[in-house]
This record gives C-alpha cells, sequence and structure tokens, in this order.
C-alpha cells in the first residue's frame, strides 16, 4: 500500500497567466474549461521550476483525477497569477493543489 505523506498547503510557486479575448464566453467572463488550460500551463512550469526542466523528459505523468472549485468568476483583461504546491506526496502519485 502507498504510503502519503501530506505536506503544507502553503504556495511557494506562482506564475502570472495572460488571459485572451478568445477566453472570454458570452457572458463576459473566462469559459470554465479555460481553468484547466491555465492549470496545465503553470503545472508544466512549475515542474520544470521544482524537479528540472530535464526531469519532464525522463518520467511520464498521468493526470488521474481532475477537477475545480468555481468560487468567483473572472473577467477580461483581468489579471492573473496561478498559484500551485504539492500537497499529498506518496510514492507512486502525489496531489497538486493550484
Amino acid at each position: 500500500m502507498e504510503e502519503d505523506q501530506l505536506l503544507d498547503t502553503t504556495f511557494h510557486h506562482q506564475i502570472p497567466a495572460q488571459l485572451r479575448f478568445s477566453d472570454v464566453d458570452r457572458f463576459g467572463h473566462v469559459n470554465n474549461s479555460v481553468y484547466f488550460s491555465l492549470f496545465d500551463m503553470s503545472k508544466e512550469k512549475y515542474f520544470m521550476d521544482v524537479v528540472g526542466e530535464n526531469a519532464l523528459k525522463q518520467v511520464c505523468i498521468v493526470v488521474a483525477n481532475i477537477n475545480a472549485n468555481f468560487l468567483a468568476p473572472i473577467y477580461y483583461p483581468d489579471e492573473i497569477v496561478i498559484q500551485t504546491a504539492i500537497i499529498r506526496l506518496g510514492n507512486k502519485s502525489f496531489t497538486l493543489h493550484q
């Protein structure tokens, strides 16, 4: 059985994300599906910054679950920053919080 380690949920990594006009839906806010693209972009940068650029070439990361709790809308041209932290670390898996 995999041993889990719960980690500090403080965000030590952040990256600004630029919104595009095409990210906005007809209601004037960023479409919910766009968030996942933003998460992917910041996740890649997180791994490059934390474990090095070559590490991603040496491992295969598979996303088993992704979900979002939408607390408030984002409107174009809001300036946003995506923060990332690993909150659970196991022997074969981990959980990111963004």
